[in-house]
């Protein structure tokens, strides 16, 4: 693996997690708003759920990046 690849990978290590946080909390903020009338219990719900979501995806980012290189 060259220099070069390794800098590549490592700024893409967690961008769709962190990307899955933000939108989570968003998201999440705005359906505690409306539906439990409690900001922090939706942000929170949100948080988890977008967290899952983005490190999934990375998961599957990975493990489909490391098959098309063997």
């Amino acid at each position: 693996m060259s220099e070069d690849d390794k800098k590549k990978e490592s700024k893409s290590v967690g961008k769709y997690t962190a990307s899955g946080v933000v939108l989570g909390i968003v998201f999440g903020a705005a359906f505690g708003m409306i539906g439990f009338d409690n900001i922090a219990i939706g942000a929170a719900v949100g948080l988890a759920v977008g967290t899952g979501i983005g490190a999934a995806i990375d998961a599957g980012i990975k493990k489909k990046g490391n098959s098309e290189k063997n």
